[in-house]
């Protein structure tokens, strides 16, 4: 007799931050739909049975719908991307993985002009917050219609706008059920001051649209100034101003300048000035050129 091998997975007890927002789209093209994609973050298998997706106004939950009333199980590394039409999504983004898109009627509704989306257990604990606004695109994004924010990062905080960015172009503006066409792989730690990628292109292709500015400084408590410099010594962009540090982390350029303009093709210095708590100052330096593909 032939048999057959069934893999059953059971699944296991969530914590806050296993399962991420991943992905938001909250302003559709005419006629489209919103979305939100989940990304299992952990080691586990999960299921997200009887949770929900919120919105909050106030401090005050408005809208709260189920996303399935079904046993719905994420193994780890799953996206999965909750809409309230599926065909209509679909049709707006046929590169769209269809089987990690689930249809969710009791879907709450997004703001164009941003608000704060949460994702909630079975027992209505906060799994994620995020307080997500049109301010979080690229500036140089010209028309934010059917773009979504992507997290380009599982290693940081959700509601932190540095860590998402609009989803590429050639990726077709949004990548429901998929891997992020932004995402970067910051796991790998840096000694000092290092700039990833030395060239980008700040043109929404999807390929290096922006640069990180990755640092490790030595002890807590440090303050950073942080500027960026043309070759003829002129400031273009404050990224960061008496700011506290982490021990390690990143900031992004976008290839903008402070008035929000995108700067001009060529080598720029970063320059980081970081206040120690004994008083001493350090210096860090590193070079950068933004090119274009035209």
């Amino acid at each position: 007799m032939d048999t057959k091998k069934i893999d059953i997975r059971l699944p296991e007890k969530h914590h806050r931050n296993d399962i991420l927002v991943s992905e938001i789209l909250f302003h559709p093209r005419t006629g489209g739909v919103d979305f939100v994609e989940l990304y299992n973050a952990s080691d586990k298998y999960l299921s997200i049975k009887h949770w929900a997706l919120a919105t909050k106004i106030d401090e005050e939950i408005k809208e709260k719908g189920i996303i399935s009333n079904e046993t719905v199980i994420l193994a780890p590394g799953d996206y999965l991307a909750i809409t309230e039409n599926k065909t209509t999504l679909l049709a707006d983004y046929p590169r769209a993985d269809q089987v990690r898109v689930l249809e969710s009627k009791a879907f709450p509704s997004l703001l164009a002009d941003g608000g704060t989306l949460l994702l909630m257990d079975e027992n209505d604990q906060i799994m994620q917050e995020v307080a997500f606004s049109p301010d979080w695109h690229h500036p140089l994004l010209k028309e934010p219609r059917g773009v979504s924010l992507e997290r380009i990062s599982w290693n940081y905080e959700e509601n932190n706008p540095q860590y998402w960015q609009s989803a590429a172009a050639n990726a077709g503006y949004a990548t429901p059920g998929l891997p992020n066409s932004q995402w970067q792989n910051l796991q790998e730690t840096v000694h000092q001051l290092q700039v990833d990628p030395p060239i980008f292109y700040p043109d929404q292709s999807g390929l290096q649209d922006y640069t990180h500015i990755r640092y490790q400084s030595a002890g807590s408590g440090n303050m950073v100034n942080l500027k960026v410099f043309d070759t003829q010594g002129s400031m273009v962009k404050q990224l960061a101003q008496n700011k506290s540090l982490s021990e390690e982390g990143f900031f992004i350029w976008d290839g903008t300048d402070d008035s929000k303009k995108r700067v001009n093709i060529g080598y720029y210095i970063i320059w980081m000035e970081v206040f120690k708590p004994d008083g001493s100052v350090n210096i860090l330096k590193s070079k950068v050129a933004v090119g274009s593909k035209f």
